[in-house]
């Protein structure tokens, strides 16, 4: 995993700045604003539409420079937004970047419905479950509810939004998503969006040992306090590790395993006792996680 950097550009005056292609980000993100705005707002605006011309909405404001972490933030494209600069005085000599990870993100549209009702339900399966929704337009008077269905069949409410220009984000896994709006009027002008993102989970678990085999030595009672211990099957190299329990003996005694006696195919060992004939110990032998 490596990290990306990005500059978001400033407009030429106030407005939004140039949008940003920031998709292979991953969640955690920091944004870091330098240099002078006096008097003036810089607000950081995301959105999840293709071609960045889509629904922006806020994501933070800085009044001064400052870094500032944002973690499991999903985003498509982000720029900047000045309000309050005056020309030609005082100086505006401003700069906005951010950074994170190359995780990356995956984002889908939700379909808004002909009026009120269920919009046509999308398939999220391959999204990660750290979402970041934005909601754009305009829908005076109603509400869009994002709901969520594991089944494609029944469908459960998310959150409901009954103001624009918004974005959250939550954790959620889902099979299908769409939204439902209701309280729309056909005499008011409806211009509602809603789009996901969703940061791309991790293609790999947890580390497990590897080249694992588990094996018991039957003693003949000639060992002596020190033996080679030979492994059924040989190791690919000498880099593994011995775990080792008692099976039935005729007396307890304690076992040490000598690591620099290591072969492929076997490995030394020392006792307090002398095995008895026909003592069990059990040996597991493995590679450790990397």
């Amino acid at each position: 995993m490596a990290n990306q950097f990005f500059n978001l550009p400033m407009p030429v005056l106030n407005g939004p700045g140039a949008a940003v292609d920031v998709s292979t980000l991953g969640g955690d993100k920091t944004i870091v604003v330098a240099g002078q705005f006096p008097g003036a707002t810089i607000t950081i605006e995301l959105s999840q539409d293709a071609g960045g011309a889509g629904a922006y909405a806020p994501l933070t404001t800085f009044q001064s420079g400052e870094t500032r972490r944002l973690g499991d933030v999903a985003a498509r494209y982000m720029r900047v937004n000045v309000a309050g600069r005056k020309t030609p005085l005082p100086v505006f000599a401003a700069n906005a970047d951010v950074g994170g990870n190359d995780m990356g993100a995956r984002f889908a549209v939700l379909p808004m419905p002909a009026l009120n009702g269920a919009g046509a339900p999308v398939d999220v399966s391959a999204l990660g479950s750290a979402c970041t929704f934005v909601i754009g337009g305009e829908f005076p008077g109603a509400a869009i509810t994002i709901e969520v269905s594991e089944d494609g069949t029944d469908y459960a409410p998310l959150k409901t939004i009954s103001d624009y220009g918004r974005q959250f984000s939550t954790v959620v896994t889902g099979n299908f998503m769409r939204v439902n709006v209701r309280g729309r009027k056909p005499i008011v002008t409806f211009t509602g969006s809603c789009s996901v993102g969703a940061i791309n989970d991790p293609v790999s678990g947890p580390s497990l040992p590897s080249n694992w085999q588990s094996f018991d030595y039957v003693a003949t009672g000639l060992e002596g306090q020190s033996f080679t211990v030979p492994i059924p099957v040989a190791q690919p190299d000498a880099l593994y590790q011995v775990r080792y329990s008692m099976g039935e003996v005729f007396r307890q005694f304690t076992l040490v395993w000598l690591p620099a006696s290591r072969l492929v195919g076997a490995f030394d060992v020392e006792v307090s006792t002398e095995p008895h004939e026909g003592d069990v110990i059990h040996f597991d032998v493995f590679n450790p996680p990397p």
